[in-house]
């Protein structure tokens, strides 16, 4: 995998965001930078020793396999996105421009998509 890994510190609430390295993200630069921490294993630096965090979100650069949840019935629907359940994972779909996955404790995030700006949305 080649991607890079950046960590935020949210007052106490500890995030990782594994970014693809093609994949330019100006909004964690510029809304989210004075959150962002650097890990060092020997330094400890505000992160556990292991680098655990309560959130691991990861971006994916590629276009999201829709059948997979083809056959599911909407739970909601919002403006922008229809939300579904199953088998303990939250799904979003973005209008077709995204595709999100959350595990059922909100600790691992999935989403897939071509467009940068889709996934800082």
């Amino acid at each position: 995998m080649n991607n890079r890994m950046r960590l935020f510190d949210f007052y106490g609430f500890r995030m990782s965001v594994s970014i693809p390295k093609e994949m330019n993200m100006p909004a964690l630069d510029s809304e989210f930078s004075f959150f962002e921490k650097e890990w060092n294993p020997e330094e400890h630096s505000g992160f556990p020793a292991d680098g655990s965090v309560d959130c691991q979100v990861e971006l994916v650069n590629e276009e999201a396999d829709y059948t997979a949840f083809g056959s599911l019935r909407p739970r909601y629907y919002t403006p922008r996105n229809i939300c579904y359940h199953h088998e303990g994972q939250k799904i979003v779909n973005y209008h077709g421009e995204a595709l999100l996955t959350q595990n059922r404790q909100g600790t691992r995030v999935s989403l897939r998509c071509t467009k940068p700006q889709t996934a800082e949305a």
